[in-house]
C-alpha cells in the first residue's frame, strides 16, 4: 500500500484544511519534492482562501532547506488565509523564526494537531 501524499486536503469540523506534513524528513530529495508540491497545489487555489496545517516534528532542514521554505512561505502568502505550524522543538524555533521573518507570515505554532485544527477553522 502507498503513502498518503505529504501535501493534501482533510477535513476538521467540516472545513477542508491543506495539511502538509514535513514530518521526520531527513532526504533532502523529499524535503525539496515535498516544497514544489506545496507551491504547485497552493498556486492553484483561490486567494485568502486556504486554512494551513503544517506539521514538523523530528524533520530535518539545512540552510538550503531554509532558503527554500522560507521562499515557499513567501509565495503561499496570497493564498493562505491562517496557517499553523505543529511539532516545533529545539533548533527548529530558530528557523520557524527566520522563515515568518523572512515571508512576513503569521503562523502560530502548537503542540497538539487538534488544537491547531479547531484554531484554524474558527478563522475560516
Amino acid at each position: 500500500m502507498s503513502q498518503p501524499s505529504r501535501v493534501r486536503f482533510v477535513e476538521h469540523l467540516g472545513r477542508r484544511v491543506l495539511f502538509v506534513d514535513f514530518s521526520y524528513l531527513r532526504e533532502r530529495a523529499t524535503v525539496f519534492e515535498t516544497i514544489e508540491e506545496v507551491r504547485a497545489v497552493v498556486a492553484i487555489q483561490p486567494p485568502h482562501s486556504l486554512l494551513t496545517l503544517i506539521s514538523v516534528a523530528g524533520a530535518a532542514f539545512d540552510p538550503g532547506v531554509l532558503q527554500a521554505l522560507k521562499e515557499v512561505a513567501r509565495h503561499n502568502k496570497p493564498f493562505v488565509k491562517a496557517a499553523v505550524l505543529v511539532g516545533l522543538s529545539g533548533l527548529q524555533r530558530l528557523a520557524y523564526a527566520a522563515v515568518l521573518l523572512f515571508s512576513g507570515r503569521e503562523m502560530p505554532a502548537f503542540r497538539d494537531i487538534n488544537d491547531a485544527k479547531d484554531w484554524l477553522v474558527a478563522r475560516a
